[in-house]
């Protein structure tokens, strides 16, 4: 027996906004493997400019270069990380153009998820 909620706009409300939940998680976990990847080489590549040019873990006199001298042309360590967010979506480009498409029944589960059963056509805002 399904529970019966009443029918105003605040449940509907409520209904479109669990259905979009549930879509971006259904989501998130097929792109999560993609996602991962491209964070953690955004923030190595990053972390790494950046300890080359404050010093290791920021201990002093580790450092390989100085902001007045950068490594890639002028690009300071605290600028890197516009750099570091590039590397981060060609990654995730990249494993998601070479891993396996999306199986079509998690396809199908993501679009029946995004609009509730029943739901008629919005009214108002």
């Amino acid at each position: 027996m399904r529970p019966q909620f009443p029918a105003g706009p605040a449940t509907r409300s409520a209904l479109y906004l669990l259905g979009l939940l549930a879509a971006l998680k259904a989501l998130s976990l097929v792109l999560m493997g993609q996602a991962v990847a491209g964070m953690l080489a955004g923030l190595i590549v990053t972390l790494v400019y950046i300890f080359l040019h404050k010093g290791w873990l920021f201990i002093p006199d580790t450092n390989s270069f100085t902001d007045a001298d950068p490594l890639l042309g002028t690009i300071k360590s605290t600028s890197f990380g516009a750099i570091g967010a590039m590397v981060n979506f060609a990654v995730a480009f990249a494993v998601s153009k070479s891993s396996k498409a999306i199986p079509a029944e998690i396809e199908e589960l993501v679009e029946s998820v995004r609009i509730p059963r029943g739901a008629g056509a919005a009214q108002d805002h």
